[in-house]
């Protein structure tokens, strides 16, 4: 009877590899169980730095356990919570995981802040780029390292733009301009639907990919530093910045248009998820798409031969802050709330944190770069990385030569998920369009929310 049990358990950790491996190998120091959302770039980058680890360390024998999931974020808070499936490694994409750290479930990543990246000591904490040193710190110490930096904005058809004479626009007026012009190709005129190009393609579904242009105008609108100032929460008056109604009326003009039906849009826009509007992008139905730098990683699997893409800077809002002289500054607004967190029941700390230390070094940064044609937002230049597509150049060009701006908030209200960048409001954007509500009115609500709750959420910061 005990073989035939054994046999059984033995059967089973066959299709229950991270329950049965967590238990067969807590106790291995060699072993470490990474639980990660294996989304738009993959996991050819870690493979890649576990093969330089196992490299750097020939005499350890190092075993991997890799758990992909693309829903991987909603689960680390049950994960955590019943200490059950425990990994050593979390990888997830943005979420209030300050959270789990005030519960006391992160372990302390401190000494991977102070390691050396290079041969000259540099820290990780130096290594950081300007506005990003905070990212991890919840009441005074380090619990989560930032995974990912991007640019993200509008990708063009480059073949569309080169066939039709289209210019890339600097200004949201030129942008309405393109729209109206694209509108009017003769392609557009005729009895044929199948083979109308719209200006946009996009997803209903994952709607709040408009964020990452009309964040991007907000900021230019409002300049980097006060943009960053509002998600720290601290006033009713910080949340009344003049940018966020300006971004939002640019949406507006560009893509709400009447009875629920959006304009400027491939037919079916407001069903789609991201998969399904990326790929009506890439046959050719809109000549560009709100998107991050990831998309050619993301669908390299679909991507029809020949086809050509690059991004280009996000036009500049009416009313832009400028330089010293009088250019407006150009805004690269960051989606880099993407983490690595460590549980404090992690089975394997002290292996963990090796491998955490040697894969924030410099050299493995550039590797990741390589491998996925993004940045991280450590001090490095992303662009002496050999082998990079003309889209990944346009993306890394645009993060170079931008002011980058993250939305990171140390506010215990954003922990708590009281208050966001859209308070009171839902999604602003289906709004918009399926309710024909303006921005103005919007705006003015959000407000309102705000100016209502303040005196709520101030009991519960000074708890």
């Amino acid at each position: 009877m005990k073989k035939f049990f054994a046999a059984i358990l033995a059967f089973a950790c066959l299709f229950t590899v991270v329950g049965c491996g967590n238990l067969e190998k807590s106790g291995d120091p060699n072993h470490i169980w990474i639980a990660f959302a294996e989304t738009g770039f993959g996991r050819e980058y870690l493979e890649a730095w576990i093969e330089e680890f196992e490299a750097a360390y020939p005499d350890e024998e190092w075993e991997f356990e890799l758990e992909g999931d693309p829903q991987m974020t909603g689960q680390i808070n049950t994960r955590l919570s019943t200490n059950n499936e425990i990994p050593d490694l979390f990888f997830g994409l943005t979420t209030n995981w300050q959270q789990w750290a005030s519960r006391g479930l992160l372990a302390d990543l401190g000494e991977v802040y102070e390691a050396p990246v290079d041969d000259e000591g540099t820290t990780l904490l130096e290594f950081m780029r300007p506005g990003t040193e905070n990212f991890g710190k919840v009441n005074g110490k380090y619990y989560a390292i930032p995974w990912n930096d991007s640019a993200a904005g509008f990708i063009y058809n480059k073949a569309i733009f080169d066939q039709y004479s289209l210019t890339v626009p600097k200004t949201v007026d030129d942008l309405y301009d393109l729209c109206d012009t694209i509108n009017a190709l003769p392609v557009n005129q005729d009895s044929d639907k199948n083979n109308d190009i719209a200006p946009f393609a996009w997803g209903g579904q994952v709607i709040s990919y408009w964020d990452f242009v009309v964040q991007t105008w907000w900021a230019q609108y409002e300049g980097a530093e006060r943009y960053s100032e509002f998600f720290k929460y601290e006033t009713v008056e910080g949340f009344q910045q003049e940018g966020r109604l300006k971004a939002l009326e640019v949406f507006e003009n560009l893509v709400v248009g009447t009875d629920g039906v959006p304009k400027n849009s491939y037919s079916g826009a407001m069903g789609d998820s991201h998969i399904l509007s990326q790929m009506a992008f890439l046959q050719g139905k809109a000549a560009m798409i709100p998107m991050g730098s990831w998309m050619e990683t993301e669908m390299r699997k679909s991507i029809p031969e020949g086809f050509e893409m690059l991004m280009m800077p996000t036009p500049f809002i009416n009313g832009a802050k400028t330089d010293s002289d009088g250019n407006p500054i150009q805004i690269n607004a960051s989606q880099a709330g993407d983490f690595f967190i460590v549980p404090k029941n992690a089975p394997n700390l002290e292996g963990v944190m090796k491998f955490l230390k040697f894969i924030h070094t410099k050299d493995m940064t550039l590797l990741y770069t390589q491998k996925t044609g993004s940045a991280r937002p450590f001090e490095y230049n992303p662009l002496e990385v050999d082998g990079l597509s003309d889209f990944q150049k346009s993306c890394l060009e645009i993060y170079e030569n931008s002011v980058t701006v993250y939305e990171f908030s140390q506010s215990v209200l954003a922990w708590q998920n009281l208050v966001s960048k859209w308070p009171g409001t839902g999604t602003p954007y289906s709004r918009m369009i399926l309710d024909n509500e303006k921005a103005s009115d919007l705006y003015a609500e959000m407000n309102s929310y705000v100016s209502q709750k303040w005196s709520e959420w101030q009991q519960i910061v000074n708890m």
